[in-house]
């Protein structure tokens, strides 16, 4: 379990006992307590070898190819001791171990699984979690029912938060934070780590495997505007910023949360003639390469006809017209569908880009995507908004940019630089192959990044036990505790 930033990566702990790396960093012990507040603990020593063992193993639904290429042998020692030995030195194993302790869990109405909770019912703008009777880790005083609801808009749900309706409010609209500090009945707190928010490319349409055309997107898109205006309301909050890459770039330069980010690799500047210009190229790379395979793609970029060659000469040209006239007209190229969750910041910015793409003549539409999901299940978006909580980049880089990753690259140079990260055996090593990467990702545009920002929740002054910078809303459940209030109107 993730619990917080630290010096060099995260702070992680074992929930189900303690979690050491040896001085050579090349075995990892788990020791599982025999009790956990005084109840017998749901797993042994056996078990959880088992676990590990599933996720080096292929086939597996949890298979993790970089703990597969780590890990050379697994044994269990005096019931409760695990020991997870290692081809070589890793700076931090335990992060690839993110996982529930079983595999066996099928729904989210199972109350086999990690967390003290389990899925009661069901509605559609609303889910009750019920807690797991006898659960090793239920502290007295724990809510023994949440209940999530869900608001179209972020008014709606900052006017339930005022009025009592609710007692938490996650994902707090980034302008609502300084309007709901100055309430006396109301705690307003940031996140530990920024959130990242990106461009994926998820789709096999013809114009988004041309890297020109991906920078065009870039340019076109006034990021520094979008935040600051529409996300923000022109308030400052200090690590909210436009991005060069897929990290997190911490809150300033020295703040060891960036060690990802290569500062020096500064964010592309808005610029829209540069971007339409960039977008006109693209389209006749892409339209020429079609032509020499024999195939035909239609126009991007509206009401502009495709340049010609300056070298061709009047017998070429007119020949041209002539196969011209005689060909069927060729429809326009797949408009861009650009996914977005149903949050309002999501469904802010994605109108806003929307808006700025149009203005340079790039044809695209928005989906929003069903409530709670971030992915397409019909598959029919180009582009995904994606909100990435890249906690770990050391891990999470292959879950982002690797093949079987979010933006499916099979870039062979990203690809190279997801290996020599992995093989990375000091805390330098791991920097300078993650600012490689970033370099080589802000050149592909493998991921379109936007912005990153500090998120924000708020709760009111009966509920206990949350914490000031948890690193997700839940982290410390077990700690709630709700007294009486008054409703106000």
């Amino acid at each position: 379990e993730f619990r917080q930033p630290g010096a060099e990566g995260g702070e992680y702990a074992f929930p189900l006992g303690t979690i050491t790396l040896s001085e050579d960093r090349q075995q990892l012990m788990l020791r599982v307590n025999s009790k956990i507040n005084g109840v017998t603990a749901p797993l042994t020593g056996f078990e959880v070898s088992r676990r590990l063992i599933d996720l080096a193993t292929i086939g597996n639904s949890d298979y993790t190819p970089s703990w597969a290429s780590l890990v050379s042998g697994v044994q269990v020692s005096n019931v409760f001791d695990v020991y997870a030995d290692f081809r070589r030195p890793h700076v931090l194993p335990q992060a690839m171990l993110l996982t529930r302790f079983s595999d066996q869990v099928s729904s989210p109405e199972s109350m086999d699984g990690s967390g003290s909770y389990y899925l009661g019912g069901k509605a559609e703008n609303e889910q009750q979690f019920l807690l797991k009777p006898n659960d090793p880790f239920a502290r007295p005083g724990q809510p023994k029912e949440i209940v999530e609801r869900y608001f179209a808009s972020a008014e709606e749900a900052k006017q339930a938060l005022m009025r009592g309706d609710i007692d938490v409010l996650d994902q707090l609209y980034p302008a609502d934070a300084a309007k709901l500090r100055s309430r006396s009945d109301l705690e307003v707190r940031q996140y530990a780590m920024p959130q990242v928010h990106v461009l994926v490319p998820v789709s096999d349409h013809p114009y988004l495997e041309n890297r020109n055309f991906r920078r065009a997107l870039v340019y076109a898109i006034n990021r520094e505007g979008i935040l600051k205006q529409e996300l923000l309301n022109q308030e400052e909050v200090p690590g909210c910023q436009v991005i060069s890459g897929p990290f997190p770039a911490g809150r300033n330069e020295v703040d060891p949360l960036g060690y990802a980010y290569d500062s020096t690799i500064r964010p592309l500047p808005y610029n829209p003639r540069l971007a339409f210009a960039l977008a006109l190229t693209s389209q006749f790379e892409i339209k020429t390469l079609a032509e020499k395979k024999g195939e035909k793609i239609g126009d991007m970029i509206e009401g502009i006809p495709m340049p010609e060659d300056p070298d061709m000469t009047d017998e070429e040209r007119k020949l041209m017209e002539e196969e011209a006239t005689k060909a069927k007209p060729v429809p326009p190229a797949k408009a861009l569908v650009i996914g977005h969750p149903a949050t309002e910041l999501a469904r802010v910015a994605c109108q806003a880009i929307q808006q700025q793409l149009t203005s340079v003549k790039i044809r695209c539409s928005l989906k929003e995507l069903p409530l709670g999901l971030t992915h397409d299940p019909e598959n029919k978006c180009d582009l995904l908004y994606v909100t990435a909580a890249v906690w770990e980049p050391i891990v999470d880089a292959r879950r982002l940019l690797g093949p079987d990753g979010l933006a499916k690259s099979n870039n062979p140079y990203i690809n190279l630089q997801l290996r020599k990260l992995e093989s990375a055996r000091s805390w330098k090593d791991v920097r300078d192959a993650l600012h490689d990467l970033h370099s080589r990702v802000a050149g592909e545009m493998t991921v379109l990044p936007l912005w990153q920002t500090v998120d924000h929740y708020a709760y009111r002054k009966s509920v206990r036990g949350i914490g000031d910078r948890p690193v997700s809303l839940y982290q410390d459940v077990e700690q709630w505790s709700i007294s009486p209030q008054v409703k106000t109107n």
